[in-house]
């Protein structure tokens, strides 16, 4: 069982292997390809500490939360929420806030923090957010407390839409002229 590790920005890596899970990245954003859909969904959550997940967008100067995703305890693993289309290559930034317990709020825009986040590469465009509630280097470095999937759709050019669009509209046209 082979664990790839890339080292965080800001901090070291803890390796966490599982058959499954092929590379965890610790303390970095997840890049958004140009023209993809973003989708999170809830996966998980074996906290004690109950907390609220925000995407504060790509603004990375960001100080308040931003758009509320999950919470750990209540939400299920079908909840999903779309970020919307990315036009260029845009970091995925989140934060959480445990609102009842250890009350810490962590934003992966501080450097401080930014290690209380891990992603795991699931597949192809398929990642698993991953975060740690106990404020390191205490806690238990599990990142399990938290974790919701992220799946990038590529989307059609809008050129290309139109332009399939039309081919069809005249296809359909010829046929009925003849």
């Amino acid at each position: 069982m082979n664990v790839m590790i890339k080292m965080g920005v800001v901090g070291a890596a803890v390796a966490m292997a599982s058959a499954a899970s092929a590379a965890i990245y610790i303390g970095q954003p997840l890049y958004v390809p140009a023209g993809h859909e973003a989708v999170v969904t809830f996966h998980s959550s074996d906290a004690g500490w109950t907390g609220d997940v925000y995407w504060m967008g790509g603004d990375s100067e960001r100080d308040g939360l931003g758009q509320w995703l999950f919470n750990n305890h209540a939400s299920t693993p079908s909840d999903s929420v779309s970020l919307g289309v990315f036009n260029a290559e845009t970091p995925l930034y989140f934060a959480y806030d445990i609102t009842a317990g250890g009350l810490n709020t962590y934003r992966m825009t501080d450097s401080n923090e930014i290690n209380q986040f891990a992603y795991e590469d699931i597949g192809v465009d398929h990642f698993r957010m991953r975060i740690e509630d106990i404020k390191l280097p205490d806690g238990d470095k599990d990142y399990n407390d938290c974790m919701f999937d992220v799946r990038f759709y590529k989307t059609p050019a809008p050129g290309a839409a139109t332009l399939g669009g039309l081919g069809l509209l005249l296809g359909f046209r010829r046929r009925r002229a003849s």
